[in-house]
């Protein structure tokens, strides 16, 4: 089993963590409800000092802000990015984590927001948020005040997680959503097989 270096207490913590999550997953709350939830439980667990969980509006090309540990929940669904923007933007336009361990202001990615009061925390952890068709739903973060080395195994630990999110994420999706990519995957196989025939 990875042991996590997130500061958690012993060599279950990991699997703690995730169980915790499904029982979230499963409490039959909205999606506001669950992503709020998950963040608190990750900077209770991890500690970390905040969580935020941003979810992309896919039709505008952004990421808004809809899960944060206090104060900065206050900021749900008020705060948007441009993909591409920031660390969190960077991250959804490439699909990879990334990490900063300090000086965020010299990295070329980070964007500062005001009301996020990023010269409040010194190291950062980011991951994407994918489904398992592999389908980019969101962006998660974790900061914290002291100076953090997040290792490999947190960076998997925290993408396991967001894995887990993922699918209440894509539960979720407006029934339009799903019906066009149902569709989609209709038109696919038609012309496949219309392709297989004209072969034939």
């Amino acid at each position: 089993m990875i042991h996590s270096r997130l500061g958690l207490a012993d060599a279950d913590s990991d699997a703690q963590l995730l169980h915790r999550v499904i029982e979230i997953l499963s409490a039959g709350l909205d999606l506001d409800g669950v992503v709020q939830r998950v963040a608190d439980l990750i900077t209770e667990t991890t500690s970390t000092d905040v969580c935020f969980v941003h979810l992309l509006d896919e039709p505008r090309g952004l990421l808004q802000l809809r899960g944060a540990t206090p104060p900065f929940d206050q900021f749900a669904r008020r705060i948007e990015l441009p993909v591409g923007d920031g660390v969190s933007g960077w991250v959804a336009a490439h699909c990879e984590p990334a990490v900063i361990t300090d000086n965020k202001r010299a990295d070329p990615r980070y964007l500062y927001i005001p009301e996020l009061r990023g010269e409040d925390f010194t190291s950062m952890a980011s991951v994407p948020i994918i489904t398992r068709p592999g389908d980019l739903v969101g962006v998660l973060n974790v900061h914290t005040r002291d100076r953090r080395e997040f290792t490999k195994a947190d960076v998997e630990l925290l993408s396991t997680v967001a894995g887990l999110l993922a699918g209440a994420i894509e539960n979720a999706s407006p029934p339009s959503k799903l019906a066009a990519r149902e569709e989609a995957a209709a038109q696919q196989r038609l012309r496949t097989a219309a392709a297989l025939v004209n072969e034939g």
